[in-house]
C-alpha cells in the first residue's frame, strides 16, 4: 500500500505529464493511472526469498562525507566495479545512490560496508 505521500507525488507526475503510456495502447489516463498505482504499489514490498550471498568485504565509508570524497577512489583500488557489489549500512539496508547514503547518513546508520557479490 502507498503512503498518502507517495500516492501524492505519484498523482501529481501523472496529471502533469510526466508519466504517460508509450506503448502505443489507447489506455483512458484512469486506466492508466491505476495501472501506475499498481506498478508502485508492487514495487515497494520489499522482496521477499531473495539471497544475496556476500562475498569479500571490499572497503567501507566510515561517513557520508567520506563516501562523497573516496567511492570513486576505492571502486577503482579494489578493482571492481559497482554492479559486482552491495553496500549494506548498519541496518543492513542496501546503499546504491546518493539519497540510500543520505538517509544513512541522517539515521546515523555509518559505516557503510562494501561487499563482493558471489
Amino acid at each position: 500500500m502507498l503512503t498518502e505521500k507517495e500516492e501524492a507525488i505519484m498523482h501529481e507526475a501523472f496529471m502533469t505529464g510526466r508519466i504517460y503510456a508509450t506503448s502505443g495502447e489507447k489506455e483512458t489516463p484512469v486506466e492508466i493511472f491505476q495501472k501506475l498505482k499498481a506498478n508502485c504499489e508492487r514495487a515497494s514490498r520489499p522482496f521477499e526469498g531473495v539471497v544475496i550471498k556476500l562475498g569479500a568485504e571490499l572497503f567501507q565509508f566510515d561517513d557520508y562525507e567520506n563516501w562523497c570524497d573516496t567511492a570513486k577512489r576505492k571502486f577503482k583500488k579494489a578493482k571492481v566495479h559497482c554492479n559486482d557489489t552491495i553496500c549494506l549500512d548498519t541496518q543492513n539496508r542496501i546503499c546504491e545512490w546518493g539519497e540510500h547514503f543520505m538517509k544513512a547518513r541522517d539515521e546515523n546508520a555509518f559505516p557503510i560496508k562494501c561487499y563482493a557479490i558471489r
